[in-house]
C-alpha cells in the first residue's frame, strides 16, 4: 500500500485548458468531492480475472498513485469488422490508473502493462460489494469492459457537444460503453473506531 500512496504530480501534455490523452488527472464526484481510487488490496480471486476493486475515497484526496489516472486513446483491435459502430455519442477512452500504484514505471501510455478501469453489468457472478450495482475496478485485461465514453452531463446537449474538446475542471459524465451506465463508484467502507 505504501507504493500506492506515493505522491504523484497532476500533469498536462499541453499548456492549454483542455484534457488530453496522456495527462495525469483525478476524477472527483461533482457533489461529494470523493475521488476515484484503486484498491489494490481487494483482488478478484476468480480464475482468469486479473482485477482489483475501485472505490470513492473521501479521506485521500491528495494526488497519489492509487487515485490518479491517465486517459488513453481507444484503439480498436484489428478484428472488429463485425462490431457495430455506436455512432459519435462521445469520446471513447480507456482510463489507466497511474502505473506507480502497481510499482510500474510512469509513461503517457499507462505504463508497460496498463491497469485500466473496468465495469461489468450486474449478474449472478458480478456486482459491487455493498451497493449491488455494476461492478467497477481495475484490470490488466484489455477487453471491451475497459471502454468508456466521455459525454456532457446534459442529455439535451450531447449531440451538439460531439467533437468538442473537454475542458479541464468541467463536469463530465463517464459512461461505460457496454452497459450504457454512468460510472458509479461505491464509497470506501468506513471502519468503526
Amino acid at each position: 500500500m505504501g507504493v500506492a500512496l506515493t505522491h504523484v504530480e497532476l500533469t498536462k501534455v499541453a499548456d492549454d485548458p483542455f484534457v488530453h490523452f496522456g495527462d495525469v488527472l483525478q476524477l472527483a464526484h461533482a457533489e461529494t468531492g470523493c475521488v476515484l481510487a484503486l484498491d489494490l488490496g481487494v483482488r478478484n480471486t476468480r480464475g482468469g480475472e486479473d482485477a482489483c476493486a475501485a472505490s470513492a475515497s473521501a479521506e485521500c484526496r491528495a494526488p497519489c498513485a492509487r487515485n490518479t489516472l491517465i486517459p488513453l486513446k481507444y484503439v480498436p483491435p484489428k478484428s472488429t469488422v463485425l462490431v457495430a459502430d455506436h455512432g459519435d455519442d462521445g469520446i471513447r477512452i480507456r482510463l489507466a490508473f497511474h502505473p506507480a500504484a502497481s510499482g510500474e514505471p510512469e509513461d503517457a501510455h499507462g505504463g508497460p502493462r496498463p491497469l485500466c478501469l473496468f465495469s461489468k453489468p450486474v449478474s449472478t457472478t458480478d456486482a459491487a460489494m455493498f451497493s449491488r450495482s455494476q461492478l467497477v475496478g481495475g484490470t490488466y485485461r484489455s477487453t471491451s469492459d475497459t471502454l468508456w465514453m466521455v459525454v456532457t452531463p446534459d442529455p439535451e446537449m450531447r449531440r451538439a457537444s460531439d467533437g468538442v474538446e473537454v475542458l479541464a475542471g468541467e463536469p463530465i459524465l463517464i459512461m461505460h460503453c457496454n452497459t450504457q451506465k454512468a460510472l458509479l463508484i461505491e464509497p470506501t467502507p468506513r471502519t468503526a473506531s
